[in-house]
């Protein structure tokens, strides 16, 4: 088994410099007491339809979501943190998902109030080496190792923390095997490509594993990175990290 690295990330807003500032200081001395690497990284406040919602930058989503697939994280935030679902985001709210529901069960995650962070930040930590110490996924066939951001859902993610809620989420979408998800792409258990090991939330998983997407054509998939269109029968590699391995029957429109 792999003896998989920590670090911990924290988003905060880039007009709050204060708050920041004395996050910051708090969490980088734990790391460096433990050997654990820490990032940090601003949010940016817009009111799309007047709602408050603090951007996460595309590239700090998918680097983000790929170290949790690599590392144990975990993930704070001071006020709102909200991720696109595409590369280039609308100014719409339907184009992000909070922060919490970017990393549901693959990483670790609080929040900090803006004033008196220390006594939250103790708890949240107790919290997180409670987490770290157990396995949260059962292998490969565990509805938590999909992208649940790439895969469409209107299943109530948080709900496959419990047997049942796996179980009605493949009555909904199918067996582990091949789902379905709410747009019509079909998400089967490919053959092994790759030579990198991932691991969900402690649980590590067989290296190359991924899941062969097939759609329509003109259809899109689309990642916090990427956009792919598929060609007639086609399909890509999708891994548990949303990392697109492109074939020739499907073309890349983004980037």
């Amino acid at each position: 088994m792999t003896d998989w690295p920590v670090e911990l990330w924290l988003f905060y807003p880039d007009n709050s410099p204060s708050a920041a500032r004395k996050a910051k200081q708090i969490i980088r001395a734990e790391c460096d007491k433990r050997q654990w690497t820490f990032q940090d990284r601003p949010t940016h406040l817009i009111k799309p339809n007047g709602r408050p919602i603090g951007r996460v930058r595309p590239e700090d989503a998918t680097n983000l979501y790929k170290r949790i697939h690599r590392a144990r994280v975990g993930v704070w935030q001071i006020e709102n943190a909200n991720v696109p679902q595409r590369p280039q985001p609308r100014n719409i709210t339907n184009d992000y998902i909070t922060l919490g529901r970017f990393v549901c069960h693959k990483a670790y995650h609080s929040r900090l109030p803006k004033n008196s962070i220390d006594n939250a930040w103790i708890s949240s930590l107790e919290g997180f080496l409670t987490w770290v110490k157990g396995t949260h996924c059962e292998n490969e066939g565990d509805p938590r190792c999909l992208p649940l951001h790439v895969f469409d859902t209107r299943f109530e993610v948080g709900r496959l923390t419990c047997q049942d809620g796996r179980e009605r989420f493949a009555r909904i979408h199918g067996a582990q095997s091949s789902r379905l998800d709410e747009k019509g792409l079909k998400w089967t258990r490919g053959a092994f490509h790759g030579h990198e090991t991932l691991q969900i939330a402690g649980r590590e998983l067989t290296t190359g594993f991924h899941w062969d997407v097939e759609g329509k054509p003109k259809q899109r998939i689309i990642t916090t990175s990427d956009v792919w269109e598929f060609k007639p029968n086609g399909y890509v590699n999708v891994y548990p990290d949303a990392y697109i391995r492109g074939t020739a029957k499907a073309k890349r429109v983004f980037p």
